[in-house]
């Protein structure tokens, strides 16, 4: 407990108090922040307002400035994409990992060995992929700069983590598969169930706990995904 007071509380609290002090910079003799005294709720409310770092106030320390609206709206778009295509991506991984095949316990692991790879090895990866030189440009035979234009770029983030987090989210809808009995399918097959309404009426409904849970999880990491 000692060492996460220290860890975690502590630095916590800090930010807390600085954000509400007014800004005097860096001392050059120290390195470190200098508060000026005590702001109140003014730094919240140019941030807020679309004010801050604008001339019109100080920003707290360390946060986006004015383009904090904007990176919110950035941030929301990214985890609506990736967490939209990683759930229909996970559980069509998952309802063909959940059958009965040889070799299946081989595709099992080799599909998590994206989500092992630690994300700032992953972010390297794929910028070497999109690089100006890149084997993105060479395959493509074009010169697009994803690194720096605003679309190219999100649309090369939404690639690397729908690549590295989706066989997560297919394993936790994996677990929820197996869940459901295997009497249950063979009664609708003997009903004359379709594939299709053996999937929405059955594998759907029953699965769903175990989905919404992988949403909520991947939900609260995709908007915390920095080291990306």
């Amino acid at each position: 407990m000692v060492i996460l007071a220290v860890v975690i509380v502590y630095p916590v609290v800090r930010a807390i108090y600085l954000s509400f002090q007014s800004n005097r910079g860096i001392n050059e003799a120290t390195g470190r922040f200098e508060a000026g005294g005590f702001a109140g709720f003014d730094h919240y409310l140019m941030w807020l307002t679309g004010n801050c770092g604008s001339g019109a106030g100080s920003c707290p320390p360390g946060t986006l400035g004015a383009d904090f609206w904007p990176a919110v709206g950035v941030t929301l778009f990214f985890a609506v994409v990736t967490v939209t295509i990683e759930v229909a991506l996970g559980l069509w991984m998952a309802t063909v990992m959940g059958r009965n095949f040889f070799g299946r316990s081989m595709l099992r692991a080799s599909v998590l060995i994206p989500w092992a790879i630690p994300t700032a090895v992953t972010a390297k990866l794929w910028f070497f992929i999109f690089a100006e030189n890149g084997i993105a440009n060479k395959m493509l035979g074009t010169d697009i700069a994803w690194m720096t234009d605003p679309w190219a770029s999100r649309f090369a983030v939404i690639l690397a983590d729908v690549w590295k987090t989706t066989p997560f989210m297919a394993l936790l809808i994996l677990a929820g598969l197996q869940m459901i009995p295997k009497d249950v399918y063979e009664a609708a097959r003997v009903d004359g169930a379709t594939s299709w309404q053996r999937f929405t009426r059955i594998t759907l409904p029953l699965v769903k706990p175990a989905l919404m849970v992988a949403v909520l999880f991947r939900t609260l990491d995709v908007l915390r995904m920095y080291d990306l």
